[in-house]
């Protein structure tokens, strides 16, 4: 064997090392990616278990929300008279500013709550004109109700 030979075999023996470290590398990398996509997966399931607890629970107090807005709506209020003016605390009575000083008053929130549910108009309504939810207004109702109810029992 001549010195070429030798050499051509060296060259062909470091182009084989080369080339085995290269495919246990990539082989390393492949397991590596087996691991990732298997913890992908299982977050994946994870995710999926967790969205549909709360996917659950968003639809229950959806239902929950809509029973209460369509207990209010078949519900009748009890309105205060808008002379004697809204029920404080205390048995107390508000008066419209307009009552107090003889001039037109700025509208009262809630008195023009009470207005519109006078003349009629559903929750739906009312929260279209004011631009909000149905909860709301028949929360506002709710605590009217509870408010005037409370300085009834205080006369």
């Amino acid at each position: 064997m001549n010195v070429f030979e030798v050499a051509v075999f060296l060259l062909i023996l470091v182009v084989l090392y080369v080339i085995l470290d290269k495919m246990k590398r990539l082989q390393d990398i492949y397991q590596k990616s087996l691991i990732i996509q298997n913890n992908i997966e299982t977050m994946v399931k994870e995710n999926s278990k967790i969205i549909d607890i709360i996917t659950e629970e968003l639809e229950s107090k959806i239902t929950e929300a809509n029973n209460i807005v369509k207990y209010f709506e078949d519900n009748t209020f009890i309105v205060p008279d808008m002379n004697e003016g809204l029920p404080l605390p205390g048995g107390k009575n508000k008066k419209p500013a307009a009552a107090k000083k003889g001039k037109e008053a700025p509208p009262d929130p809630d008195i023009e709550l009470l207005e519109l549910l006078e003349d009629g108009l559903s929750i739906r309504e009312i929260a279209e004109h004011y631009k909000t939810t149905q909860g709301e207004i028949a929360l506002k109702l709710n605590l009217l109700q509870k408010r005037h109810l409370r300085s009834l029992i205080r006369k």
